[in-house]
């Protein structure tokens, strides 16, 4: 059970003349005081940073005698481990990114926020130039259009993507390598996990100035530093200037808080858990056979709730191994309850289908057998204080 994600982040300046892609070389830094990521359980935050555009490229100063300006579509589709697939767009012309060169270039942007770390991202970068006002026009009418979230509700973002997508890949030509930037990099990959971990990190980009860049071939990850605060790339205590770069940052994000979503989320799998487990209706059972039949239903919606959890795309097999895991206790505890009001021994009280439930969920989800549920350090779902919070329930 496995995410598979595939995030493309294509940043697009538009160029009419066609030249050879200029591909960048990636480079891993971990942050100052970096964290570890579990690759099997945490999160990760990808931000772009503040790039570098170079007069000094060989590649971009051809574009720049002709064109005058700039504009960066940041096109993302996301590809999840059952085949699903969201797609969003992020666009910024030339009124955030300045044409002039040596200097910055870019906005500090939330790419992916809070992606389960067992998901599998990587970024594709393009970068051109444009002169044509009228096109400035387009990208200006597109970027007004856009919803007003991009990480937290990404599924607002899917017909705005697919729209988006569609005119950068029809205006921008982007199926062509033509482009003086273009980088192609996988995270985990890159990052090189270790005994199922990678720290925080930068993913350095940079391209070559000329063709047989020698320094490029040359670099020495371990000297290399940003400085978030300046915008500078350093590299062995120099600032570069000479190169255009782009800069990735990875970071461990907190886990999504199920408590909270159960109280505000409309997704299916909330729903169901706040109309099953939160108050599981026991006043009606009055014997034996009805007992029975509820510990059936309850099993039955549990399996339900599988399935519909599978959906939630913010969620890592431990998220959802957690959520299923509070929602079966819920309804064991609810059976065992009743078996006790109606004095149903505890030999005879039907839980034995939902104590299985229980026991293989580590298996379903391909956690290790020895894994803690719910994980040191989690902030676990607690059905308590739903209750407290959701007085109608009370009243069961």
């Amino acid at each position: 059970m496995v995410y598979r994600i595939v995030v493309l982040c294509v940043l697009c300046f538009v160029a009419m003349d066609t030249l050879n892609a200029a591909e960048a070389k990636v480079f891993y830094v971990p942050l100052a005081q970096a964290g570890d990521i579990a690759m099997d359980q945490d999160h990760m935050t990808m931000t772009l940073q503040h790039g570098w555009v170079s007069s000094r490229d060989s590649f971009l100063m051809t574009l720049f005698s002709k064109k005058s300006k700039l504009a960066i579509g940041i096109d993302g589709t996301v590809l999840y481990f059952d085949g699903d697939k969201s797609t969003y767009s992020k666009l910024l012309e030339n009124t955030d990114i300045n044409p002039k060169t040596d200097r910055p270039w870019g906005a500090v942007l939330n790419l992916m926020d809070a992606v389960p770390a067992d998901a599998s991202p990587s970024f594709a970068f393009k970068l051109s130039v444009y002169r044509d006002d009228r096109l400035g026009q387009i990208l200006t009418s597109a970027k007004g259009a856009e919803p007003p979230t991009l990480t937290t509700q990404i599924d607002l973002w899917v017909g705005y993507g697919n729209l988006l997508s569609a005119l950068l890949k029809s205006v921008f030509d982007t199926g062509k390598t033509n482009y003086p930037f273009i980088l192609t990099f996988d995270v985990k990959a890159s990052s090189l996990p270790v005994a199922g971990k990678i720290k925080e990190h930068y993913e350095i980009s940079i391209a070559p100035n000329k063709d047989g860049d020698s320094f490029l071939a040359g670099i020495d990850a371990t000297k290399l530093n940003y400085n978030e605060g300046s915008q500078n790339l350093m590299y062995n205590g120099n600032q570069i200037t000479d190169h255009s770069y782009a800069v990735v940052k990875i970071t461990k994000a907190p886990s999504p808080d199920i408590t909270q979503l159960l109280l505000e989320s409309k997704a299916p799998w909330a729903v169901l858990a706040v109309t099953q487990f939160l108050g599981i209706a026991t006043q009606d059972v009055q014997n034996k056979d009805q007992i029975i039949q509820l510990a059936k239903n309850q099993l039955t919606q549990l399996k339900t709730e599988l399935d519909l959890l599978k959906n939630e795309h913010r969620f890592s097999k431990y998220d959802r191994a957690e959520a299923i895991l509070a929602f079966a206790k819920e309804s064991e505890t609810a059976v065992s309850k009743v078996c006790t009001l109606r004095a149903v021994t505890t030999a005879d009280c039907p839980t034995a289908d939902l104590d299985q439930f229980i026991a293989q969920i580590k298996q379903v989800f391909g956690l290790p057998v020895d894994a803690a549920l719910p994980r040191p350090g989690s902030k676990p779902l607690n059905m308590n204080i739903l209750r407290q919070q959701v007085p109608l329930f009370l009243k069961k």
